[in-house]
């Protein structure tokens, strides 16, 4: 069940991203555990661009780590605060 909200989570920034297609994408981001190389890179820098994720306070983002309910929620919120 808990992958599934994984796959849930990456479909739904991957639809939010086509909303703002034309606008131009910083040149990294501030996670030190995401490498450019990284299979969902541009994602993770599109939702943090969009505030709809901040990271850990040690400049982590833990992208391998499961996904909880409320790590969900938060994302959506921010996300929806931020617009």
């Amino acid at each position: 069940m808990k992958h599934w909200r994984k796959w849930f989570m990456f479909v739904i920034f991957l639809v939010f991203s086509f909303s703002n297609i034309g606008q131009a994408k910083a040149d990294s981001i501030p996670f030190s555990d995401v490498p450019k190389t990284f299979w969902a890179y541009s994602e993770i820098q599109w939702a943090y661009e969009q505030k709809a994720i901040k990271g850990y306070p040690n400049g982590t983002f833990r992208p391998n780590d499961y996904l909880t309910e409320a790590q969900f929620v938060s994302m959506i919120f921010n996300y929806i605060y931020a617009h």
